[in-house]
């Protein structure tokens, strides 16, 4: 048991340095460790540096610390005020970040600046005042100090290549076996429902054309007949999606002056039908016109499922950047029999509508009937600020 409490610890431990290394903040979090080595260590030693006044000092080894906080965003001006630090006090640590970043970016030319200039800088200066060159600390030790940070970067760099190059493979293997699970599930779509489908427009032509059938008979079965072919061709379109979803557009609805077929096929299943679409919402881009007319099929698929026979009014408007579709329909004339579904369409229809910043709503009305409304933004959402 004390084994597995200390491997629980240590996985516990990995876990939050992680989270730590990743976070946001974790530059912020480093600028404050380094102010706290830098700032007590030129206090011990303010001599190191070439600026006297030690207020001074003490102010631009802050800067220079603080500027940790963008290296990433700005690693050009944080390598100038790791420079600055090291001239004015001597303090090596924020040029060693600076050349670790120049290199974990991929500069090169940032990366031997960082390192070159300040050294340049302070010889020169050391030569002028006539001390002997780095009597303290030789140049080669600089050098050697400043390799260290380098070939960490380039280290760490290879490290997060491969990483990525791993995560690469396995997300295209991961696509692929999405893909073999896409054709396997269509085949399966195919080889059922669209056997099934095509069975009853087989049985409905059939019928029409047995001697002896009437008008009404006739146009109910060209009715299932249209019914079958549009919906085989909706599964094709969805079958080719399955298999290649980014190659193919979703299933296409009609534009908004294009209705009259739909509301045709609900007129000769026995639907009393009344379409009301004003002119200004014929003027809505194709996307929503085309959202709306989902909206206003699953809302008289609805009211032929759950209220057969039933008065139905069809309405669409456009108020500004807003289309609105409704479709109400009033109680059964007969019993209430509803026909099977598979209970979706709305739940997968407002979530459409939500991700367009739309809104759906689906209510029953005061005399038993039932009501469909939505409002379709003609513009795009505001983008999210994460």
């Amino acid at each position: 048991m004390p084994r597995l409490s200390t491997r629980r610890a240590a996985a516990w431990a990995e876990d939050r340095f992680l989270a730590l290394v990743r976070s946001p903040r974790r530059d912020l979090l480093l600028a404050v460790a380094v102010a706290v080595i830098v700032v007590p260590a030129t206090l011990l030693r303010p001599e190191l540096g070439l600026v006297r006044e030690l207020w001074l000092t003490l102010l631009i080894a802050l800067a220079g610390t603080a500027a940790i906080a963008v290296r990433r965003r700005h690693p050009t001006a944080f390598a100038g005020a790791a420079g600055a630090v090291f001239l004015a006090s001597g303090q090596h640590l924020p040029l060693y970040v600076a050349t670790y970043t120049a290199v974990r970016l991929r500069r090169p030319w940032l990366a031997l600046a960082t390192v070159a200039v300040p050294i340049a800088a302070w010889t020169t200066s050391r030569a002028f005042d006539g001390a002997a060159l780095f009597e303290e600390r030789p140049v080669l030790n600089e050098l050697g100090e400043l390799l260290f940070p380098a070939l960490l970067g380039l280290a760490v760099g290879a490290q997060q290549t491969a990483e990525r190059s791993r995560r690469a493979q396995w997300e295209s293997e991961l696509r692929a076996r999405e893909l073999d699970e896409r054709n396997r599930i269509s085949a399966l779509v195919h080889d059922g429902v669209g056997h099934r489908i095509s069975l009853m427009s087989i049985q409905a032509a059939s019928i029409e054309v047995q001697p002896g059938t009437d008008e009404r008979t006739r146009n109910k079965c060209w009715a299932i007949s249209d019914a079958a072919g549009e919906a085989m061709e909706e599964l094709r379109v969805a079958l080719e999606m399955l298999r290649r979803p980014a190659s193919v557009a979703r299933p296409s609805e009609p534009l908004l002056n294009e209705l009259e077929p739909l509301l045709r096929t609900y007129r000769a299943h026995g639907m009393p039908l009344e379409a009301e679409v004003s002119s200004a919402a014929h003027d809505a881009p194709e996307q929503a016109q085309r959202l709306c007319s989902r909206v206003l099929r699953e809302g008289l698929n609805n009211a032929a499922r759950h209220a057969r026979g039933a008065a139905t009014h069809l309405r669409v408007t456009r108020a500004g950047d807003t289309l609105r579709a409704s479709v109400v329909n009033a109680p059964p004339p007969g019993p209430r029999q509803s026909l099977p579904g598979t209970g979706q369409g709305i739940n997968a229809l407002t979530e459409t509508l939500v991700r367009v910043g739309g809104t759906l709503r689906a209510e029953p009305t005061p005399d038993g009937g039932f009501r469909l409304t939505a409002e379709l933004p003609l513009t795009d959402p505001d983008p999210d600020p994460d």
